[in-house]
């Protein structure tokens, strides 16, 4: 864990894969927890982003409950973008695609696409780039406004394209109890007090598997 940002109002933290945001699931160890540990000093803390525990990269938390409420007014008027690196499973022929579902978590937590008119539905839209393939793997990249790295797990499994060791949407074909490889490289948005434009950025391990079979260090500085 890394704080790469504190002020009297947010708090921008590198989380590494197998670690959760707050201790959901079972796991003793969380980013909570290690921050409370730092002794920040303000006692509101709360992430704006979500990553699951299987992914790694950016989180923003709020210090406040007004730095809070800005920051959702940004995710819902679609000013808040991340930005994700993702090795998948096989090739898609388009290339690159913008998609837009209605979703909602099912009892196990997981993204499922579902009607517009359901009670629970919300739209999620994702914009996905092919940036390389290589035998069965290919390297791709997404942005979208939400505050769930999910989103990019169910969008790309449902392009056929599942993250290389993501069990829960069909990645793990070519290999078991692996990391998923998905990263948060990149998180930009105003600040909630000052409105100042900010951008962060947390580069995967780009020598470990699967990510050093390609060529994502080229592609880093998009």
């Amino acid at each position: 864990m890394e704080i790469l940002f504190i002020d009297n109002h947010i708090i921008i933290v590198y989380k590494p894969q197998n670690i959760s945001i707050n201790g959901k699931g079972g796991l003793k160890e969380n980013l909570i927890e290690v921050l409370k540990a730092k002794n920040i000093k303000s006692s509101y803390l709360e992430n704006i982003n979500q990553l699951d525990t299987v992914a790694g990269g950016l989180v923003l938390f709020a210090l406040t409950s007004k730095a809070k409420d800005r920051l959702k007014e940004q995710i819902d008027e679609q000013k808040f973008e991340c930005r994700y690196l993702a090795v998948v499973v096989g090739e898609n022929e388009k290339k690159n695609d913008f998609l837009s579902y209605y979703v909602h978590f099912d009892k196990n937590n997981k993204m499922q696409h579902i009607p517009q008119s359901t009670s629970n539905a919300f739209k999620i839209n994702m914009q996905w780039k092919l940036l390389e393939h290589k035998q069965k793997i290919s390297l791709v990249e997404c942005t979208s406004q939400g505050q769930y790295e999910q989103e990019e797990r169910f969008v790309l499994s449902e392009s056929k394209m599942p993250i290389f060791g993501d069990a829960l949407f069909g990645g793990d074909v070519l290999a078991k109890n692996t990391n998923t490889a998905l990263w948060l490289v990149e998180i930009k948005l105003n600040h909630p007090i000052t409105n100042k434009i900010m951008s962060f950025r947390m580069y995967p391990p780009i020598d470990k598997k699967p990510w050093l079979y390609l060529s994502a260090e080229k592609f880093l500085k998009i």
